[in-house]
Parts: structure tokens; C-alpha cells; sequence
């Protein structure tokens, strides 16, 4: 592991590397430089609270600090409660316990009975494996008031997909649903005989959250005829979804009635001509941003114009 001295009063920055890697000096000060550089205070507080914790060993991806700090720094200092699947030593629990406040309740999930322990430090535990439905819904049964969760847990395809499935139905409320390391889709010893992955289920859930303007009651003879709004419709609950490095995020809301309106400031439509098939350009030709399998894409318009010309940014913008 590489040990470089980070600035703003912050403790070492310790990366860790696979054996035979290694950072020459200079990549070791840019690496340093643009994490820091990259924190606003709230992202900084929470780094240094876990930072801190050194006799409780945790890791964590650079990128998830300012994440959780765009995310959740609104919970800092009030009465909220916030769940952890993976305990491992503790540290990452005693942090979040620190930078939400004492007013928060943190409680650590875990399938190992050992970690019980870390109750002493003042946070909870519950023993249970997040793999298993009837453990989510004697919990929810038992733990109705949450506002974040985060899998931290077994990494697992089938283990992610079972939590969010099982965090979605029981939600009571308002939450924030977090998914770490969701990197592990595109490793070899995750893949297995899986066809999908945790990250295409979850970019998959993206054209539901975008499916529910069907229900606007508006451009009704424009959607796609195939739709299947139950499937939808059982997808209700989602209202944002966010991608970081290695990390996903979700808003679940469980209350009804939160359809996408078309809204107008005024009873009056525009006066103004419609130009959206104006211009001579009527399409784009681009590499389809599949790392696995990039391929030529071409995205056709309707345009007026005879011309109708093609931009090819496939050649690099030229």
C-alpha cells in the first residue's frame, strides 16, 4: 500500500495497490492532489470521521466520500437512522455515527455474530443475512423508521438484487438506497454463469423511471404501443437514481400520486413557431459507449431540410 500525506489538516491518504502495481511519486502527488481538490467540507468531515477510525480497519473507494456528501449531508445533525450491511471491524458504522451526529441512529447488519460487539461503541447490530426475504421483512416489521440504507454487504449479484428488491417493497417512507461497489460487475470472479449484472438490472430500472411519464394522461398516441405498465408500475417507488464510480443510489418513495405532470405558466400555448425540425443536419453517427462491446450507432431525425446531413463524431468530433 502506497502512504502519501494529504493537505487541508487531513490524515494520511493510505491507497491500496495489487501486489507487482505500484504509483511513481509524481502519479502518487496528482492522485493526492484531485482526490482532496475534489471534497467540499461535508465530504472532507466525513473522510476525516473515518479516516480516524484506524484501530477499526475499513475500505472505501475515493469517489463514494463526495457522493455521500452530495446525498446525504442534509441528515447531518438531525434524528435520523441509517442501516449498514457489512460491519467488518466497525469503522466504516462509528464514522457515519460520528459525521450524521449524535442524534443519529446507525445500526450495522451483518450474517457474522461477532460483530456484535461494536454495540459497546454505540451503534446497534443486527444479525442477519441480506440475502434472505424473511430476514428484510421481520426487520422492516421491526425497524419501520429508515432513511438510508447501504449494501456494503456480500457484493453478490443475486445478494444486491435480493436487498433492493426486498428494500423496495418494505419501504415505510422516504429513503435513501445505496449500492457500493457495484464495480464487481465487471469482474471475472463475480460474473459466473450470470447473463445480467447487479449494474445492467439497475441501468434496466432507468427506463421505468423514465416510463412513468406514460402515466401524465399526455402524448398518449406517441408512447411506444408495447409497453408493459405493470412492470412499470411495480417500479412506482424509485424516484431518482444516481451513478458514481463503483456506487449507485436511489431515492424510494412509497407514497402515490407522484406522476411526472406536463406543467405550463400560463392557460395560453406559445405563439412561437415550432423549430425542432428546422436546420440541415438530421443525424449522428458515434461509438456506442460500450466498453465490453463498442459498436457504430446512428441516431436519424426528422428533418425538412433536403439536405439532411450527417455529423460523424466517431471521428473523434472532425
Amino acid at each position: 500500500m502506497a502512504k502519501i500525506k494529504s493537505k487541508r489538516n487531513a490524515p494520511d491518504l493510505i491507497i491500496s495497490v495489487d501486489k507487482n502495481q505500484e504509483w511513481t511519486n509524481e502519479e502518487l502527488a496528482i492522485l493526492k492532489n484531485s482526490f482532496f481538490e475534489s471534497l467540499d467540507s461535508n465530504a472532507l468531515d466525513l473522510f476525516n470521521a473515518w479516516r480516524d477510525k484506524t484501530d477499526r480497519c475499513s475500505l472505501k473507494i475515493s469517489s463514494y466520500f463526495q457522493a455521500y456528501a452530495e446525498q446525504l449531508h442534509s441528515y447531518r445533525g438531525s434524528k435520523c437512522t441509517l442501516v449498514e450491511i457489512g460491519v467488518m471491524e466497525g469503522g466504516s458504522l462509528l464514522a457515519w455515527k460520528e459525521w450524521l451526529g449524535k442524534d443519529a441512529r446507525v445500526i450495522g447488519i451483518d450474517i457474522n455474530p461477532e460483530v456484535r460487539e461494536f454495540e459497546k461503541q454505540g451503534v446497534e447490530i443486527v444479525i442477519g443475512n441480506q440475502a434472505d426475504p424473511r430476514f428484510w421483512k421481520k426487520f422492516f416489521d421491526e425497524n419501520r423508521d429508515i432513511d438510508i440504507i447501504i449494501d456494503d454487504g456480500g457484493h453478490q449479484y443475486f445478494q444486491q438484487a435480493i436487498t433492493f428488491f426486498c428494500v423496495l417493497y418494505h419501504a415505510k417512507k422516504k429513503m435513501r438506497f445505496f449500492v457500493e461497489d457495484t464495480y464487481t460487475s465487471f469482474m471475472s470472479n463475480f460474473i459466473g454463469n450470470n447473463t445480467e449484472t447487479f449494474v445492467t438490472l439497475m441501468k434496466q430500472i432507468v427506463d421505468n423511471l423514465y416510463l412513468k411519464q406514460i402515466f401524465s394522461k399526455k402524448g398518449t398516441s406517441h408512447w411506444k404501443k408495447d409497453v408493459n405498465l405493470e412492470i412499470v408500475k411495480a417500479y412506482q417507488k424509485i424516484q431518482c437514481l444516481s451513478f458514481y464510480p463503483g456506487l449507485i443510489s436511489m431515492t424510494i418513495d412509497p407514497r402515490k400520486g407522484l406522476i411526472p405532470l406536463y406543467l405550463y405558466n400560463t392557460p395560453r400555448r406559445t405563439k412561437r413557431k415550432d423549430h425542432r425540425y428546422s436546420g440541415d443536419i438530421a443525424g449522428v453517427k458515434f461509438t456506442w459507449p460500450d466498453p465490453i462491446n463498442p459498436r457504430e450507432e446512428i441516431f436519424r431525425g426528422s428533418i425538412l431540410s433536403e439536405k439532411k446531413l450527417m455529423v460523424d463524431i466517431s471521428r473523434k468530433g472532425k
